[in-house]
This record gives structure tokens, sequence and C-alpha cells, in this order.
């Protein structure tokens, strides 16, 4: 509620009217980033900061950038590491669900049936159910997002029980594929969102 992940991400495209207000209404300094955007690595976090130092140097990032991460869809997180064994759940949080927070996603719905944005909702998979057993009110959140697309004819895709959800070999952890299982899932959701789109909602 106040604040924006990984803001400077955004510094590229500061020149969207939508992106600059946000950004503005958030406290950041989009003008001075419009200005002088050579500026903009001074938000970086250490790990960015550091390989933007190294690539403007003209210095190999090899052992930074491990070879093929940087190519594959600029996320450098989705590496080849799989789950080599399930950790135990020691404990279980609790996610809040804010009246602010329905809200906006109420605002959004809005937003796009205004401008004929055709939406989806999503539970991208994750490994055995483990994120799910490690909250106290999955059902609660569950239902909410059931609820609201219902009522407002979204389609839901749940791919939290595709059968690779249970392969540890295609996980980097818990919630997040590695880069075999993206491939393997942006398959598999590719013929969902076709399949949704060649009906009428």
């Amino acid at each position: 509620s106040n604040n924006i992940h990984y803001y400077p991400q955004y510094y590229p495209y500061l020149n969207n009217k939508a992106i600059h207000t946000t950004l503005s209404k958030y406290g950041y300094h989009v003008n001075l980033m419009k200005a002088l955007p050579f500026l903009s690595i001074t938000d970086f976090d250490d790990y960015s900061k550091e390989n933007a130092i190294q690539m403007l140097r003209g210095k190999d990032t090899s052992d930074a950038l491990p070879k093929g991460d940087f190519e594959y869809k600029g996320f450098v997180s989705n590496t080849d590491n799989r789950i080599t064994k399930s950790e135990p759940i020691r404990y279980k949080i609790d996610m809040k669900i804010k009246d602010e927070s329905i809200a906006s996603l109420n605002e959004i719905i809005s937003e796009c049936r205004q401008h004929n944005i055709r939406l989806i909702f999503t539970y991208a998979p994750e490994y055995n159910f483990n994120l799910q057993k490690g909250r106290t009110n999955t059902d609660s959140v569950f239902s909410l997002i059931t609820q609201t697309a219902n009522k407002n004819h979204i389609p839901y895709l749940r791919d939290d029980s595709l059968g690779i959800c249970q392969d540890p070999r295609l996980f980097a952890n818990n919630g997040h594929l590695n880069r075999q299982g993206a491939i393997v899932y942006s398959t598999i959701l590719a013929e969902e969102i076709n399949k949704i789109l060649g009906q009428k909602y």
C-alpha cells in the first residue's frame, strides 16, 4: 500500500502517462529521472548496480550473470536449479485480506471493462501445494478470488493442481518454476489461454 516493488524497472517508460503519474503519486522523483536518466542507477539494488557498473566498464559479467540466464527473457533468477528435498513447514503465515486491496482489485476490473480489456485470473503452479500449506487462511483467499471471478465472469485458471506440480525437477523452489519448468508450463498456459479466447465471455 505504500511502495512499488523494485520501481527502477519502470524508469525507461516514464514517457508513459500512467507510469509517470503513478510513480509520482508514490513520491518517486520521476521528473529528475527524466531530466537526468543516468541518475537512475543510484536507485538500483546492489546486485543490479554491480552488474551495471561492470557493463559500463566493459568488464566480463559472466561471473555475475551465468551463461544463458541474462538472455532467457531477462530473468536472472529463472535458472536450472531444482528442488532437492521438501522443507518442513515450521510456521504458518496469515495472509491479510484488506478492504483497500479488494477495492483496488475491483477498480482494476472496472478500468479494464471500460477499456474493453479482457481479464484472466491465474494461479501459477507451486510445488506440492507447499505455499498453501504454509498459510493459515488459504481457503478464504481462494474463495474471495473465485467469488470475484464468478461475479465478474472472469475465467480463473487454477494451475496448482497440474501434474507438473509434483515434479521437483521443474521447480527452483516451492513457488517458482525453473527454466525447464517454465518452458513446460508456457505451453500449457498458452493452450489454456487459446481455449479461453476461443470462447465468448
